[in-house]
């Protein structure tokens, strides 16, 4: 059973950190590129001023995975500083 970030943010409220967010299968050059920065944005969004949350790879950055939508999450989350 998967648990959304959404649910466990309603659950936990900021009595738990939440360390992730970010799947590391959407880092990968199959998965689609506009789905991708649709949910990035989303996920920057709800985190926006939010205490207890630490954004991060889920798992693992794969081998495979693109390292320019690394760089395009930094820059999203941080203005590429």
């Amino acid at each position: 059973m998967r648990t959304t970030f959404d649910e466990a943010r309603a659950a936990w409220k900021d009595r738990i950190v939440i360390w992730g967010g970010v799947p590391s299968i959407i880092l990968e050059p199959e998965y689609p590129m506009d789905a991708f920065r649709r949910y990035m944005i989303e996920l920057e969004a709800k985190t926006r001023n939010v205490s207890h949350f630490i954004m991060a790879v889920s798992d693992n950055v794969m081998p495979a995975a693109e390292f320019d939508r690394l760089k395009w999450i930094r820059e999203l989350f941080y203005g590429g500083g």
